[in-house]
């Protein structure tokens, strides 16, 4: 009786060393089971970093070959900051290269609707004085600016007939728009 009961404590501690193996197995297996889907989860956030990071390359890559047409571009516009006055200066300056005397009636900006980003117009009035010849080349050298000019409104009109041996003084009015940047 005493060796079937050491048989049976033995046996016992060989049960509960077994269970213990199987509880341990299983906890090493949830902790096992846990590391894999971290391991899955970080491999898909470093996949999605990486194809982020080649998006992103890829958009300076483009922005970089696309960047000299873009300064061309935004050269057909008025420039944002200074680009009023400056554009006013180079239209008084085109006048005067045409030998028109020049004055400068309004200068508006007109908002255009928000489906046009980053854009509006340039409204600018004036009156030019000179001989007929000089009126046309100026305009004809306006529109030759680098710039998208729509002139809504040209008068031209004769302001004097001239002294003797001089020729017809005309008067022009014009209202012109010019696309501009915000």
């Amino acid at each position: 009786m005493k060796t079937e009961f050491i048989t049976k404590r033995k046996l016992a501690l060989l049960i509960l060393i077994v269970l213990g193996m199987f509880v341990a197995y299983y906890l090493m297996f949830l902790q096992v089971a846990g590391a894999n889907r971290q391991n899955q989860m970080l491999a898909g956030e470093i996949n999605k970093y990486i194809q982020k990071e080649r998006e992103r390359r890829e958009l300076q890559r483009t922005a970089n070959e696309i960047q000299p047409f873009m300064e061309k571009i935004q050269s057909y516009f008025v420039g944002k900051d200074e680009g009023v006055v400056r554009f006013i200066e180079t239209v008084e300056l085109l006048g005067a290269n045409h030998k028109l005397k020049m004055s400068i009636d309004s200068v508006a900006i007109e908002f255009l609707d928000e489906s046009v980003l980053g854009v509006e117009l340039l409204n600018l009035r004036f009156k030019t004085l000179g001989s007929w010849n000089d009126t046309f080349y100026f305009i004809s050298a306006l529109e030759s600016l680098p710039y998208k000019i729509i002139i809504r409104n040209a008068n031209v009109s004769l302001a004097s007939l001239g002294e003797k041996g001089k020729l017809p003084v005309w008067k022009g009015s014009f209202e012109m728009v010019v696309n501009k940047l915000k």
